[in-house]
């Protein structure tokens, strides 16, 4: 499961380099690291790429997965191939330094030495007389974490809305505005983010 990747990871020191062991995981652990961590970043990639309002919501993700499999089906890929690949693809949203570039989401996996920690709260007030609710929501970010925190705005148990909040400062807020009254507001309520939010 994701929650046990993530502990994973954590006891390996974060999300430190993707070519080591660390002595602290237990027998066979350190030689999955890689493959956890590998797989975690494609989970996050789709996540990011995910547009639930598109006809096909994961068109972007799929693209990149067929363009993976059409350039180097079969041959081994380095980290920085792929990032390169992941970068043609990549959508608007994810280009947080205007600069085309996926460097702030890789280089951290890579070589980052633990797992973030962010603060998330959401405020609510009456947005109109139509009965809309304007959310705002605050992301503190003392670690300096660089990157797209998923949000989630339910307005029942099984019904929910899924919004990105760019996180590029120490203190970062974003309003929004629904149509209907949420049940509750949670931040990475899916593990899509390889960090722990704090709510």
């Amino acid at each position: 499961s994701l929650r046990s990747w993530q502990q994973l990871i954590a006891r390996a020191g974060g999300r430190g380099p993707m070519t080591l062991g660390p002595e602290r995981l237990g027998p066979g652990e350190a030689a999955l690291l890689p493959e956890i961590k590998g797989a975690y970043a494609i989970y996050m990639l789709r996540g990011m790429m995910f547009d639930a309002s598109a006809p096909a919501p994961d068109a972007a993700f799929t693209a990149l997965l067929e363009d993976f499999a059409r350039q180097y089906g079969g041959k081994l890929v380095t980290a920085r191939q792929f990032e390169t690949l992941a970068e043609r693809h990549m959508t608007p949203a994810m280009d947080l330094d205007r600069n085309h570039s996926l460097a702030w989401f890789f280089q951290p996996l890579l070589a980052g030495t633990s797992l973030p920690v962010l603060r998330f709260g959401a405020d609510a007030a009456p947005a109109d007389k139509s009965g809309g609710v304007q959310l705002t929501f605050t992301v503190d970010n003392p670690e300096g974490w660089h990157g797209l925190l998923p949000v989630y705005v339910f307005r029942d148990r099984d019904h929910y809305v899924r919004g990105l909040v760019p996180v590029t400062q120490a203190r970062n807020t974003m309003t929004i505005t629904v149509p209907f009254s949420p049940e509750y507001v949670e931040a990475n309520h899916f593990l899509d983010m390889l960090l722990e939010v704090k709510q």
